[in-house]
């Protein structure tokens, strides 16, 4: 469970300065990484979610959605139900994912705003669970 990388997922919805424009999951996804960890994983970020996908799928941090979910985890969603660039989103305490995406709405204002969450089911199937270490562990 990582609940640093879910708590920053969790306090980036409100943010103004994680990216809230409608098909910037990867973006989104990358700035909470990176707040977490630095640049550290940089390196497996591609031009889509579903290339970074493929990348992290190499990766020691690549685990099968047959294990299940926790709290921390990203989530990636490829071709098959996201179209071609897929989707991404990191999952959060009480069975969420935050994520960006062109289906939200802020309750607060009303306002578009693709930051958001939705239910794990409601996300749907993932093909690509990406655990990654503790901060500090590698």
């Amino acid at each position: 469970m990582n609940k640093e990388l879910s708590a920053q997922a969790k306090a980036a919805l409100k943010h103004p300065s994680f990216e809230s424009e409608a098909g910037m999951c990867q973006k989104f996804t990358r700035q909470c990484i990176q707040a977490v960890y630095g640049s550290r994983f940089d390196k497996y970020f591609e031009g889509s979610a579903y290339l970074t996908m493929l990348a992290f799928r190499r990766s020691p941090y690549a685990v099968s959605p047959e294990s299940g979910s926790v709290v921390g985890d990203i989530l990636y969603k490829g071709r098959k139900t996201s179209g071609k660039h897929g989707h991404v989103g990191i999952r959060i305490a009480g069975n969420c994912v935050a994520e960006n995406s062109s289906s939200h709405v802020d309750p607060d204002s009303g306002d578009r705003d693709a930051r958001g969450t939705r239910s794990i089911n409601g996300f749907g199937a993932y093909e690509l669970i990406v655990r990654l270490p503790a901060p500090g562990k590698k």
